[in-house]
C-alpha cells in the first residue's frame, strides 16, 4: 500500500509531508491426511498428518519533505522483516461406546520451527521445539436428562510474526514498541467438566473448567532511566484461571435461534523470574454475548443482533 500523510500545526503556517510505503505477502501451505476406521461399531480410531508452512513478509519504508520539498528517508521507520513457520503433526485417537458411555484417548505430536528475521539489520532467529498434546474425555448420557462430560487436554498458544518481530517503533520517542524474538510458545493444561441438557426449544449448557499456563505470553513495558519506555513481549512464569460458563440456546421457531452466554472466572498471574520485579496480578473477570438471528425470505435473508459485555 502507498500512504500520503500530512501534518499541520495549529501555531504554524508550515506542514509536514510524510509518504508511507508498505508492502506485505503472506504465502500459506496446508497438507493434510486424515484416517478412520470403525470396529464392531463400537470402537473408533482415527489418526493423521499435517504440515504447514507459513512464509510473510513486511517492508515498510518512509520519507519525509523538507523545507524546499525535497524528500529524503526517515531511517527511523525502514525495516524489511521476514517470518518462516514450520509445523508438522501427526496424531492419533482411540474411542470407544459403552450402553451410556462414551471414552475417547488421543495424543497429537508436534515439531515446530519458526524464523523472524529482520533483513534490514541482519537479524536471524531460529526457534524450534518438539512437543506431545495428550487429550481424554469421557462422557454419560442420561435418559433424557441430558449429558455430563469431563475432559482434559494439553494446548498450545504461539506467539505470532507481530510478536517476533524484533524492529523497534519509534514513532512516539517516548514510548517505543518492539517485539521480542526470543519469545517462547505458551502451554495449557485445561480440565472442564460440562453437563449438557438439551430441550424442545431451549438448549441449557454448564461448564466449569479450570486452565493452568506456562511461559504465559503477556505485554510488558520496560522503563529506562532517561525516562523513556518501551512496550514489549515476555513470557512470565504461569496463570491459573478458574471459572464457569452458561450458555442458553433459545430457538422458539425454526427460523429464529437466540444465544445467551455468561462467563465469570478468577485468574491469577504469577511471575517472580526478573530481579527486583515481578508481574503477579489477579482479579475476576466477567463476560457475556447475546446474539439473535432471524432467516427470512426462504432464508435468503438474514438479520443478526449481537452484544457483548466485558469487565
Amino acid at each position: 500500500g502507498i500512504y500520503e500523510q500530512r501534518f499541520t500545526y495549529p501555531s504554524d503556517t508550515s506542514s509536514l509531508f510524510q509518504n508511507l510505503y508498505s508492502d506485505e505477502n503472506t504465502n500459506i501451505t496446508t497438507l493434510s491426511m486424515d484416517v478412520v476406521r470403525i470396529f464392531k461399531e463400537k470402537w473408533r480410531t482415527e489418526s493423521g498428518l499435517k504440515m504447514i508452512h507459513r512464509n510473510m513478509g513486511v517492508n515498510a519504508y518512509s520519507e519525509s519533505a523538507d523545507t524546499s520539498g525535497v524528500y529524503s528517508q526517515d531511517t527511523l521507520t525502514y525495516f524489511d522483516y521476514s517470518y518462516k513457520e514450520r509445523i508438522y503433526s501427526a496424531y492419533g485417537i482411540v474411542a470407544r461406546a459403552v450402553k451410556n458411555w462414551k471414552f475417547q484417548v488421543g495424543v497429537r505430536l508436534e515439531q515446530s520451527y519458526q524464523e523472524p528475521n529482520l533483513l534490514s539489520e541482519n537479524k536471524s532467529f531460529r526457534n524450534q521445539y518438539f512437543n506431545a498434546f495428550p487429550s481424554g474425555h469421557i462422557r454419560y448420557k442420561f435418559d433424557k436428562k441430558g449429558e455430563v462430560s469431563l475432559g482434559y487436554s494439553r494446548r498450545i498458544n504461539r506467539p505470532n510474526s507481530d510478536n517476533l518481530n524484533p524492529f523497534t517503533s519509534y514513532a512516539d520517542p517516548y514510548n517505543l514498541r518492539r517485539g521480542n524474538p526470543e519469545l517462547r510458545p505458551e502451554y495449557i493444561h485445561s480440565i472442564d467438566l460440562s453437563y449438557d441438557l438439551p430441550m424442545k426449544k431451549l438448549t441449557l449448557s454448564v461448564t466449569a473448567y479450570q486452565r493452568y499456563a506456562s511461559s504465559v505470553i503477556n505485554r510488558v513495558k520496560v522503563f529506562y532511566p532517561d525516562g523513556t519506555s518501551a512496550g514489549t513481549f515476555a513470557n512470565i512464569d504461569n496463570s491459573v484461571n478458574t471459572g464457569g460458563e452458561i450458555v442458553f440456546q433459545y430457538r422458539p421457531l425454526p427460523i429464529w435461534r437466540n444465544m445467551l452466554s455468561i462467563n465469570g472466572n478468577y485468574i491469577k498471574y504469577n511471575d517472580n523470574s526478573n530481579a527486583g520485579t515481578n508481574f503477579n496480578r489477579e482479579g475476576f473477570v466477567l463476560g457475556g454475548k447475546l446474539s439473535s438471528t432471524l432467516e427470512l425470505m426462504k432464508r435468503t435473508l438474514t438479520i443478526q443482533v449481537n452484544g457483548r459485555y466485558g469487565a
